[in-house]
């Protein structure tokens, strides 16, 4: 039993000239007629409702009177017990505070109800404290219904070998359980030719969508709607938390779905580089190949249909020529042509000659040249060269050159 509550009990039990002990008690303790007027009522209520307050009915400091009246009447009407009331009057300085009271009808010696005793107390305050802390609780469930969701994203998009598929795919479901109405909500993502939505995909009015870029370029489309609408948010049904949400998500697909995009295409980039250099190497194997066929072939020529047509006197002009064209399939002579220093074919059987170890007397029996012949052609050769120092070994310089 409260303190009200014992309080109107002793009321009644009082003879009316005790009334004026009451004007002690801080709760405000009134008596109205039949008629629901004030007849009376201690210090605590006239500070409350003011001094002119006696007189008047009930409903005139009502907030709301006739929404009050509407929920209080079926009580009103037939209780005899103790029971209470809480609704918003108005102080005498018009400031409406949200009202508890306790009622209880009062009967006179004959039994006939002539009134009823009413103690109230101001419960604004309280009351106010318990709607903040229900709204904290509310924001602390939504904010931490969208860490879930962003911590959920997080987790996919983290999974081992994951592909913007599988993204894409699971991505609609974690979306919904972020709302706060998630039952009645459904979600689809639309990118490029494809589509990935929740099985109880439905359009409607109260919708909210955001697009997809990647690499600058919209790609796609990601939808959230409401089956019905709901009280007025901040945009539409949809509170601003929910709009950050889906801002969040719609930024982090889209930077997901780019990452995994440009690196996929950096592995098919790299893989057909090495196609590629594969390919490349095939071919410069196949010219290998061909160019060792053609010196063969060169030779083989030069010795079954050039050789058979000269004799005896000319063995060494043969011997000669078989030389020089050995020499224009030789590796050392394309090595020593492409250095461009403009030799000439001679210089370039001199230089090949030197190289091998061949002495300029050597030189000029294989080449059948005088001496002074291959004498004047190293001059040349090392003028060519640039080869100012005499003292360098021409043997030795072209080994370090090729």
């Amino acid at each position: 039993m409260t303190k009200l509550y014992k309080q109107t009990i002793l009321f009644c039990m009082f003879p009316f000239d005790t009334k004026i002990l009451l004007n002690s008690v801080a709760e405000i303790i009134c008596t109205v007629d039949n008629n629901r007027v004030y007849t009376w009522m201690n210090r605590a209520g006239i500070n409350f409702f003011g001094e002119n307050a006696i007189g008047k009915e009930i409903s005139y400091f009502l907030h709301n009177p006739t929404e009050d009246y509407k929920n209080i009447q079926p009580v009103l009407k037939d209780s005899e017990q103790v029971f209470c009331v809480i609704n918003w009057q108005e102080r005498k300085d018009g400031v409406p505070r949200l009202m508890s009271w306790w009622r209880k009808k009062i009967r006179n010696d004959d039994g006939l109800i002539i009134g009823e005793v009413l103690t109230g107390r101001d419960i604004t305050e309280r009351k106010m404290a318990e709607i903040e802390k229900d709204q904290l609780i509310y924001k602390l469930k939504k904010r931490n219904s969208e860490l879930d969701c962003l911590y959920a994203f997080s987790k996919l998009v983290q999974r081992p070998q994951v592909t913007a598929s599988d993204i894409l795919k699971d991505t609609p479901q974690i979306v919904i359980n972020g709302l706060n109405f998630k039952e009645f909500a459904s979600c689809k993502i639309t990118f490029q030719d494809h589509s990935y939505n929740t099985d109880n995909f439905v359009e409607s009015r109260w919708g909210l969508s955001r697009n997809l870029i990647v690499n600058g370029a919209v790609v796609g489309r990601i939808e959230v709607y409401y089956e019905r609408n709901f009280p007025q948010a901040d945009q539409g049904p949809f509170f601003k938390e929910e709009v950050h949400l889906l801002d969040a998500i719609s930024d982090n697909i889209s930077k997901t779905v780019e990452r995994l995009i440009n690196a996929q295409e950096i592995i098919d980039e790299r893989q057909k580089l090495q196609d590629a250099n594969v390919t490349l190497k095939n071919v410069l194997s196949r010219l290998e190949e061909e160019k060792a066929a053609i010196k063969e072939n060169i030779a083989l020529n030069i010795e079954k249909n050039i050789i058979p047509l000269i004799d005896g006197p000319v063995a060494s002009d043969v011997e000669l020529l078989k030389s020089n064209l050995n020499n224009i399939t030789s590796d050392f002579y394309r090595k020593i042509v492409n250095l461009k220093y403009n030799l000439t074919p001679t210089e370039i059987e001199i230089c090949r000659l030197v190289k091998v170890g061949n002495l300029s007397k050597k030189i000029a029996e294989i080449m059948n040249i005088s001496y002074a012949t291959v004498t004047t052609h190293k001059k040349n050769i090392r003028r060519k060269l640039k080869i100012s120092n005499s003292s360098t070994n021409l043997r030795t310089y072209l080994s370090e050159l090729l």
